[in-house]
């Protein structure tokens, strides 16, 4: 995806969740006159604030498919096939981006 193209998501995410531009950022973990200004076209994201946004939309957009496969037969509370993928995919996901971090060692 093209940042150009992330950046019209991040708005359409604001617009269509009725979000400030402060609340937008406090959920990008990045400062809200920075977002303003990506999201006026003034500037770009640098590398790391790049990051976040790419991971802030992963999120929405993992979350949004989850809603989807839970709302498909909420009455029987049985996984199916597609959900069983979904959530291995979502494990795979998580495990990856754990085993990045660096802890201190421990004495």
């Amino acid at each position: 995806m093209e940042l150009i193209e992330e950046i019209k998501e991040l708005k359409e995410y604001k617009e269509n969740n009725d979000l400030t531009i402060a609340e937008l950022a406090r959920k990008i973990e990045a400062d809200d006159t920075t977002v303003g200004r990506w999201l006026k076209g003034e500037v770009t994201p640098n590398f790391y604030s790049l990051h976040k946004v790419r991971n802030f939309l992963n999120d929405i957009k993992n979350s949004e498919e989850y809603a989807g496969l839970a709302a498909a037969n909420p009455a029987t509370g049985v996984i199916d096939s597609c959900q069983v993928r979904f959530l291995s995919k979502a494990q795979e996901k998580i495990t990856s981006r754990t085993s990045t971090l660096k802890f201190p060692a421990t004495r």
